[in-house]
């Protein structure tokens, strides 16, 4: 399947490209709310999170740029959050009656997942490319 736009230095390129799913409207997914799984272990540890209270104009590029200095890494967001489809919810404003507390992974846990993505993407690279 072919790539989206995503730039070059774009951390969601550790993972495979967008896929969607016929059976929901709208069908935007990325295969990392499938294929990547946060512990609950890590989940359920207060000392890796801190909560955000979503405000009108809170976006998931403008959280990921507050907190981790980053805005590359909004995908963490919804995904630690168990959102499992941001593209669902509008990217000007996220604030919305469900949605009004987010969970904030702490940097170390966030250094930890990419240090791992990226060995699995090299790991898997260099398979796809003997075959």
């Amino acid at each position: 399947m072919a790539r989206t736009n995503y730039p070059n230095t774009s951390f969601i390129n550790l993972f495979n490209a967008i896929v969607y799913d016929k059976d929901t409207i709208p069908n935007y997914s990325l295969d990392i709310w499938d294929a990547y799984v946060i512990k609950s272990e890590i989940k359920g540890t207060l000392t890796n999170f801190q909560l955000h209270n979503v405000k009108v104009g809170d976006t998931w590029v403008g959280l990921a740029k507050l907190y981790y200095g980053d805005e590359r890494l909004w995908w963490i967001i919804p995904l630690f959050n168990d959102i499992e489809n941001p593209f669902i919810i509008k990217q000007e404003d996220i604030f919305n009656e469900n949605l009004t507390q987010l969970k904030i992974l702490s940097k170390n846990i966030i250094n930890n997942m990419l240090f791992t993505a990226r060995r699995q993407k090299i790991i898997n690279d260099s398979s796809n490319a003997s075959i």
